[in-house]
């Protein structure tokens, strides 16, 4: 192989690698504004369903702290008023012999 040939291959290299080069970074142009488009919209969901599952937890806890405070009073007010509906029928009451 002469020289001339070995120099025009090493250049030919370089001229192909420089326009492929070229064309990565105009892809790469293209790509990095819609990737970080993708990577902003997915921050912005991630953080509105962590936003949504602490109301709905919140929400919950409220609900069962009332449902606590209810149910103690209706305790506290059965302890108050006791109903005489638990009586022991007559049938069943011990005779005096």
């Amino acid at each position: 192989m002469s020289l001339d040939r070995i120099l025009d291959s090493i250049d030919h290299l370089l001229s192909n690698l420089d326009k492929s080069v070229n064309d990565l970074l105009w892809h790469a142009k293209l790509f990095i504004p819609i990737l970080a488009i993708s990577m902003a919209l997915l921050v912005i969901v991630l953080i509105s369903m962590c936003i949504a599952q602490i109301y709905i937890s919140r929400k919950k806890s409220h609900r069962y702290r009332q449902m606590a405070l209810r149910s103690s009073q209706e305790k506290y007010i059965d302890i108050a008023n006791p109903n005489n509906d638990h009586t022991v029928p007559e049938n069943l009451q011990p005779r005096d012999l």
